[in-house]
């Protein structure tokens, strides 16, 4: 067996001097062992970063990156920015800020890159690397921001429309508190976003007469629904409009809702243009029913009239009958008169259209507008000054007056004033947005007011319909306001009334300006009627009418071929082509109309002259 020998003082010394040199390379071992250990910890704890790192050194080449940067840009170690595939704007921004790292700063911010045609966003920190006070390299870390900002964009995009959107757009919360309101609501409501923030909704909306809409509305968005309809809101100032709004709750990830967000749009010019649509279509279908009957009953009257004025020519005036025929007459020119309303109505009415000065109109009609009112009212009159020109039938502008006039007249039954004023009228896109029909341009402006009992606001919304009256029975016909009507629209015009219940009414009168003169007054013709011997072909489809002309012709000297149709006019034309002086033709007649038989005959004689005539006269 062994047995240990104690150490000599020679043993001993030998040991202690193997220990010093060995010592120092068992320490240095054991100190590379850590230094192992730790860089492999560094080089975990980089790996497992979530973002970017990398490092470069002195001479700017990528000398160290964690997998993320290899997953975003390849292998890079080795390589300089340069070498990379990113765009110019890009690889200038990155030597920017490399420099003022290399120069000891550190550059933190968000930047654009562009790398193989991708666009991203990160968040960017370069610093530099400091050995015992010299800058040895940088490192660098990339935080991906893209989806964030990407996020942050479209939200400034959608913060933008909403801010520049036509609609009104708003947010509450559940219970109907205002958070938000866009420029739209304080435009078109009046009230500035600082008034309503924190109000609630019902309150906005109940502060004046509460649309009936608004309950189901509520209940809707109790029960978690969309709800989408139109109401009538209010202006600050107090006055209606009309909304088209859909609002919805909107939820959070649990399906709580924890706002609401409204869409109105302002519908009421499109609310007036519908109204005046159906008015216009009731008024065009009254107004076709109305002309076509006025039609038939002016021809009846053109042969009634005629026949009176041939036998008056025919008895000695002395006679009982002759009064009797002239009483007749007078009847009779009142029903021209009622068919005139009739087809002005209807729009039927030929016009005898001329350059007109409107101040000469109403200076001409001043007495008779007097004589109308009478002496318990005031008539004053304001001429515009250097007022433009209209192309009107100065028969129907008189019309137009005097049915305006009487109508104010008798809204004032005890007395009061009425207002005659003209003026130029020059129109934008703006101001004709304003009045629903009205087109952009130069008007000539035709204002009657009174201040009289003024009109109930459903009274105005029939106001021009035919035969509509607020009258007793017998003391009118309903036919003054909506022959103006008719006479106004065949004029291209527009016609408005502005009206308050004690305080009066304002017809407004829009004509359209023409770039002319007016025309000179004609002189009136001296000259007698005379006859002649000439053939005259008379096509009516109307008998008394047809008789009656070829009678009183006939009475003159002329020799009348008669026809009752337009293709009888075009047959005897071509047996007596060489005859007939003149064709005296109705331009409306079944089948064939005066213009289209005028067409035929003047492909067999193209100097025929013609003069038509028509019952709408």
């Amino acid at each position: 067996s062994y047995t240990p020998q104690a150490y000599s003082q020679g043993d001993l010394a030998l040991l202690e001097a193997i220990a010093h040199q060995i010592g120092p390379a068992v320490e240095a071992a054991l100190l590379s062992e850590e230094l192992r250990e730790s860089q492999a910890m560094l080089q975990s704890t980089i790996e497992s970063l979530p973002f970017d790192f990398f490092a470069m050194d002195l001479e700017g080449r990528y000398v160290l990156q964690n997998s993320v940067c290899r997953q975003h840009w390849g292998n890079v170690l080795g390589k300089r920015p340069t070498d990379l595939a990113v765009s110019k704007e890009t690889r200038a921004l990155w030597q920017r800020n490399n420099e003022r790292a290399f120069a000891g700063e550190t550059v933190e911010g968000e930047v654009e890159y562009t790398f193989a045609n991708e666009k991203g966003y990160y968040h960017n920190i370069i610093t530099p690397i400091h050995d015992q006070g010299r800058i040895r390299g940088i490192l660098g870390l990339n935080i991906d921001i893209t989806q964030r900002k990407r996020a942050e964009l479209e939200r400034a995009r959608l913060a933008t429309a909403i801010e520049q959107a036509a609609e009104i757009i708003f947010m509450t919360d559940p219970d109907g508190n205002i958070l938000y309101v866009n420029p739209a609501f304080t435009r078109i409501t009046g009230y500035p976003a600082g008034e309503v923030l924190g109000r609630n909704l019902r309150a906005l909306d109940g502060d004046h007469s509460p649309d009936p809409s608004l309950g189901e509305m509520w209940d809707a968005l109790r029960h978690g629904r969309t709800w989408h309809g139109r109401l009538a809101a209010h202006r600050k100032d107090g006055s209606l409009y009309e909304v088209e709004r859909t609002i919805s709750p909107v939820r959070d990830a649990s399906g709580t809702v924890v706002n609401l967000v409204s869409v109105d749009r302002d519908v009421t010019r499109e609310v007036e243009m519908e109204a005046q649509l159906r008015q216009a279509q009731k008024m065009e279908a009254i107004g076709q029913l109305a002309g076509g009957v006025a039609h038939d009953f002016n021809n009846l009257l053109q042969g009634i009239l005629g026949h009176i004025d041939l036998a008056l020519d025919t008895l000695p005036s002395h006679q009982e009958a002759c009064e009797d025929l002239r009483q007749a007459r007078q009847a009779a020119e009142k029903a021209v008169s009622l068919t005139r309303q009739l087809l002005a109505l209807g729009r039927r009415q030929i016009l005898q259209a001329k350059n007109l000065d409107l101040n000469q109109v109403m200076g001409d009609l001043l007495p008779i507008l007097r004589r109308l009112i009478g002496e318990t009212s005031t008539l004053d009159i304001v001429p515009g000054a250097g007022l433009w020109t209209v192309r009107a039938d100065p028969g129907q502008m008189e019309q137009v007056l005097i049915n305006l006039c009487v109508n104010a007249r008798d809204a004032m039954p005890q007395g009061g004033r009425i207002t005659i004023r003209t003026e130029n009228a020059a129109l934008d896109a703006e101001a004709a947005h304003s009045h629903p029909w009205v087109k952009a341009g130069r008007y000539v402006l035709l204002t009657v007011a009174d201040t009289g009992t003024g009109i109930p606001e459903y009274v105005q919304d029939h106001l021009f319909e035919p035969f509509f009256t607020t009258k007793e029975v017998g003391k009118g016909t309903g036919l003054g306001l909506s022959t103006v009507y008719g006479i106004v629209k065949q004029h291209a015009g527009y016609i408005e009334v502005a009206s308050q219940l004690g305080r009066g009414s304002t017809f407004h009168v829009y004509l359209p300006a023409v770039d002319a003169p007016p025309d000179q007054p004609e002189a009136a013709s001296s000259e007698r009627l005379r006859g002649g011997t000439e053939t005259i072909l008379v096509a009516e489809d109307d008998p008394l009418v047809r008789n009656l002309t070829a009678r009183i012709l006939q009475d003159a000297g002329y020799t009348v071929l008669r026809a009752r149709s337009g293709e009888e006019a075009v047959r005897l034309f071509e047996a007596h082509a060489d005859e007939v002086a003149l064709l005296l033709l109705d331009v409306v007649m079944p089948k064939l109309s005066g213009v289209a038989a005028f067409d035929r005959i003047r492909a067999i004689r193209p100097d025929a002259n013609v003069l038509f005539t028509s019952g709408y006269g």
